[in-house]
């Protein structure tokens, strides 16, 4: 180690630029030039393509900035995701493609591999310097001057690319794993979704709008001013914990805002909650409270609402948010200016089609349902199990390279 220097990895970038959109975002383009976002970003430094948003052709020619190459590292700017991180391999799929406004792309001088630059942003090097500015929100974030405040190991070329190879080879098996897992667990909701329907198709049944089953019609919950998240004090359950259609009392944020013990926005159990604000394929995602954390609230992006036993079982309804029938539904109505967050609003959640079935009849239904959400519970339990090995190995293993032990 003792031809290696540590300096700011600003001294080796040769460019640091963000992207650009059309104004009104991209929510009206099925054609074009992709345009990556935060959302396209995934944890483990890959990217989405299923999720792809596009921009006009003649958008992407007249713009003079943002513009992806092979070889380029994405850093997400701003938001709760600042500081994540992408890398453009040589197996990119689009020729030509754009980063909007809350995405850097960093390019690097001769002096340092771009993969070796990722993988010293992927470490603890910049987790300080994320993690300020994530606690700023979207108002804060990263600038362009954020590359001088990490500092990073350079070795020699020939000593990156040897390190970069053997990070590689060493994380390939448990990504080989992560891979496997997340698709059972896709065709385990695919498998899911298409029980639903056949189980309600056989019977034909004519549909009724979700709000002639409500006790409670929906109602948006709380969020507190930003002000009061003090980390301890009321939870206040995030998006993520109805993303998914799996309800996870952890998402939560603790607020020490005042509250009004008969205010409407304290949960109860077995309340159905939708998320009425959220990404196109997240926005009307749907979970049922089962009381954890006790005395909570849900966001402002959560309606809440009681479903009247006499007319329908909570669950039955809560396995028909997430039918292919009721998913379309949701997408059509679904509206907003910017193409990586759309609403719904009330009267849409009360309209959506609900199967008119006897209650007894769903009971039966949820049970046999019931035995295919167990095993894609599983199947997402060992999956949370890789993603946090994966993590760990990874943290670890770039720990010991950059100490010139690997």
């Amino acid at each position: 180690m003792n031809d290696w220097k540590v300096e700011p990895l600003a001294k080796h970038l040769a460019s640091i630029e963000s992207g650009c959109r059309p104004k009104g975002g991209v929510a009206g383009y099925t054609d074009g030039v992709p345009s990556l976002s935060a959302e396209q970003i995934r944890e483990d430094g890959t990217i989405a393509f299923e999720t792809v948003r596009y921009i006009p052709n003649e958008f992407f020619a007249a713009a003079k900035k943002g513009k992806i190459q092979k070889g380029d590292i994405l850093v997400v700017k701003d938001g709760a995701t600042t500081g994540k991180t992408a890398f453009i391999n040589e197996d990119f799929p689009f020729t030509e493609a754009m980063v909007n406004e809350h995405t850097f792309i960093l390019r690097t001088k001769p002096t340092l591999l771009p993969k070796f630059a990722f993988f010293c942003l992927r470490s603890e090097m910049a987790v300080e310097c994320f993690t300020g500015a994530r606690d700023h929100g979207i108002i804060g974030g990263l600038t362009q001057t954020f590359p001088e405040e990490i500092e990073i190991p350079v070795p020699p070329l020939a000593e990156q690319r040897r390190l970069v190879a053997r990070i590689e080879a060493l994380t390939s098996r448990l990504e080989q794993a992560r891979q496997a897992r997340q698709a059972a667990i896709a065709e385990a909701e695919h498998m899911l979704a298409a029980a639903i329907s056949s189980l309600l198709e056989r019977r034909k049944p004519k549909t009724v709008p979700l709000q002639t089953l409500l006790l409670d019609q929906p109602r948006n919950g709380w969020s507190p001013p930003a002000i009061y998240q003090t980390g301890d004090g009321t939870p206040v359950l995030t998006l993520s914990a109805v993303t998914g259609f799996n309800y996870d009392g952890s998402k939560v944020k603790l607020t020490s805002a005042p509250t009004k013990d008969d205010a409407h926005y304290w949960l109860q159990r077995n309340e159905l909650l939708i998320t009425r604000s959220n990404t196109p394929e997240l926005v009307g995602h749907a979970a049922i409270y089962d009381g954890t954390p006790a005395r909570a609230i849900c966001c402002d992006l959560i309606m809440k609402m009681k479903v009247n036993p006499a007319k329908a079982d909570v669950r039955f309804v809560h396995y028909c948010l997430r039918s292919p029938e009721a998913r379309q539904f949701i997408t059509q109505r679904a509206k907003g200016a910017s193409g990586t967050m759309q609403k719904i609003a009330k009267q849409d959640v009360q309209e959506i089609p609900i199967p008119e079935v006897p209650v007894a009849e769903q009971r039966r239904i949820v049970s046999r349902l019931d035995a295919l959400a167990a095993k894609q519970a599983e199947l997402r339990r060992l999956q949370t199990e890789t993603e946090a090995e994966l993590a760990a190995f990874t943290s670890a293993l770039l720990a010991k390279a950059f100490r010139g032990e690997l």
